[in-house]
This record gives structure tokens, C-alpha cells and sequence, in this order.
């Protein structure tokens, strides 16, 4: 698996063997040979030109300059600054053996039982018109305040994918990963038929709570399922989260209201209302719908298994729930 504190001691001990230190080593025996011009160690303190501005994105307050954030508690494990060239030159002389004999080439491409290799992870990607998946060998893991990247490589049809973003969505609202991402650029690749990525519904609703009420917003949600369902994508789970975005239990109750309306057989709003009504010290409707939630996941245990952790807290939640109305008698 893949371990930050591995990365940490392997870069002190190249410092100890090679008598440098880091970003020293990385320019000498990588950087320069490899003609990766605009590759370096960000230390916190250095003005880089031409770098992105990094961006969150909140539901509400839209997109905003990323927080700041101290590279050099990354040592060793990230704070890289690069650029899609200059990591295709990195990873086209892996390829070749420039940079790695062919056999650390073969350990680093050895997959365990959980498909982890020494630095990199493998998948498989279904190809409508060939018999086998294709496999992709990729790592998804760079992401920090207001950036994200992914690399993966078709190694046997000699594609590669190198994905920098200098954006990042709080809870994930309307974002794809890099992973689904890359799967869109394979479909392209390997002339799949598939439909263009969608909106997120929930994020194309959020604002018209604030500037028209959770009901003209809710409506809004319903009208976009009949009439916009080929340009927007529904999300179960955004929608349950988006109450509480708001910090208004009467507004985060009525959603999650719709959310049971709409999707009878999803525990996860039952459990959220149930949360909620307990946070308002209406113990008894909390339980009421802690139990129906359960009722809900026993009926349609298939539709809900994402839910697990919420399902096996549940009675924990009703036994506690009920020693405090004891205690209230």
C-alpha cells in the first residue's frame, strides 16, 4: 500500500548516500538529464512564473483562491512542481530504461493482491470491441489546496494520460476523479460510444436556495429531471448533502424530505433526518426515523450497501437516543 512516511525515509536516506540534499539530488540525476526545464521543489518561498493559480470551488461561494499551503512538509512525498511535458519526458525514459534498470522497472510494475506496485497502481478499462480490459497502470494521489493531478499508462498501446488541475471541489460536488476522468479521454482513444459528461444537478440547484428558497429550488431539481436529464447527472448522495451546506436545520430538513419523496429506497436520507432531528433534541422522531431507515435498508439491503457504516451505527444511535429520554423522565 502506499505509504507518505516510505517516500519521507527514502528521501533522507538518498540525502545520507549521496551527501546532497533533496532538490539538489532530483535536479542532477532527474531534472536536467531528462530536459525537465520547469520541474522543481516548491520550498514555500519561491516565486515561480507562469505557475497556475490554485482554486477551490464551494458550493455556495463558488470558486475562490486556494488555501495556502507549507510544501515542505511534503518532503519527499510531494511538493513537485512540474508540468505535462516535462512528465511525459519523465515517464517516456522509464520506458526506455534511462532513468531505471529494466529489471527496478519490473518490480515497480509487480502488483500485489490490491493491485499496488512499488509507486504505482493498476486497473483495468473494458474495451466494447476487444475481448480483454485494457490494462492501465496510473497513480492518483497529487492533490492538495486547490490542485489535483493523475498520470495513467496504456503501456501496450503506448498511450499516456497526464491530468493537471488547478482547481478543487469541496465535497466533491459535480467533480469527476481522475480516474473517471481518464476513462472519459480512453473513450475518445478507443472510439467508444458514450455520452458527453453531465452537470451536477445539485450543484445547478445550490444558489437558487439562497436567492429563492429551498422550495423554488427543490422544484427547480424536479423540473431538470423531466425536462434536462440528457445535460445533468442526480446524484443521491449530493443531494443529501446538500442541506447542510446551508447551516439551516429547516432548510437542510426539507431537503432531505424531498430526498425520502424521491428516493424511498436510499437509507442515506433517513439517516441524515434522523441526525438531524437528534442535533434539535427531538429525540423521538429521531428514532422513529433511524428505524424506518433500517426498515429501508432490510427491503432493499442491495440499493444500500455503500451506506454500511451508517447502517451498523444506527442502533447505537437508538440505544443512546433512548437513555437520554430515560434520564428526561
Amino acid at each position: 500500500m502506499y505509504s507518505a512516511v516510505g517516500y519521507q525515509l527514502l528521501s533522507v536516506i538518498l540525502e545520507k548516500v549521496l551527501g546532497s540534499d533533496l532538490p539538489t539530488i532530483l535536479q542532477n540525476e532527474i531534472f536536467k538529464p531528462l530536459n525537465m526545464n520547469n520541474s522543481m521543489i516548491d520550498n514555500g518561498q519561491m516565486i515561480i512564473p507562469q505557475m497556475a493559480e490554485g482554486y477551490n470551488y464551494h458550493l455556495i461561494k463558488g470558486y475562490q483562491k486556494g488555501g495556502y499551503e507549507n510544501m515542505t512538509f511534503t518532503f519527499g512525498n510531494g511538493g513537485i512542481v512540474s508540468t505535462a511535458k516535462d512528465l511525459y519526458n519523465l515517464n517516456l525514459s522509464i520506458s526506455k530504461n534511462q532513468i531505471i534498470s529494466e529489471n527496478s522497472k519490473r518490480l515497480l510494475f509487480t502488483f500485489n493482491k490490491d493491485n499496488y506496485g512499488l509507486g504505482s497502481k493498476l486497473r483495468y478499462f473494458k474495451i466494447s470491441n476487444k475481448s480483454d480490459s485494457v490494462q492501465i497502470i496510473y497513480h492518483n494521489g497529487g492533490g492538495i489546496s486547490g490542485y489535483r493531478s493523475g498520470m495513467a499508462w496504456i503501456i501496450n498501446d503506448g498511450y499516456m494520460i497526464i491530468l493537471l488541475e488547478n482547481s478543487e471541489r469541496s465535497f466533491q460536488f459535480g467533480a469527476y476523479n481522475t480516474n473517471e476522468i481518464t476513462d472519459l479521454v480512453l473513450n475518445v482513444l478507443y472510439n467508444q460510444q458514450k455520452e458527453l459528461p453531465r452537470q451536477s444537478a445539485v450543484t445547478e440547484i445550490a444558489p437558487y436556495v439562497l436567492k429563492n428558497g429551498v422550495d423554488f429550488a427543490l422544484n427547480k431539481y424536479k423540473q431538470i429531471m423531466v425536462e434536462r436529464s440528457d445535460r445533468f447527472y442526480f446524484s443521491k448522495n449530493e443531494l443529501c448533502t446538500l442541506g447542510m451546506q446551508f447551516r439551516d436545520d429547516s432548510v437542510n430538513l426539507k431537503i432531505l424530505e424531498f430526498g425520502m419523496k424521491e428516493y424511498p429506497k436510499s437509507y442515506n436520507f433517513y439517516h441524515s433526518y434522523a441526525d438531524v432531528l437528534a442535533s434539535m433534541e427531538d429525540y423521538h422522531k429521531a428514532i422513529q426515523y433511524y428505524k424506518k431507515g433500517l426498515d429501508v435498508y432490510h427491503k432493499y439491503p442491495d440499493e444500500n450497501e455503500q451506506y454500511m457504516k451508517w447502517i451498523n451505527q444506527a442502533p447505537e444511535e437508538i440505544k443512546g437516543l433512548d437513555e437520554i429520554i430515560k434520564k428526561q423522565k
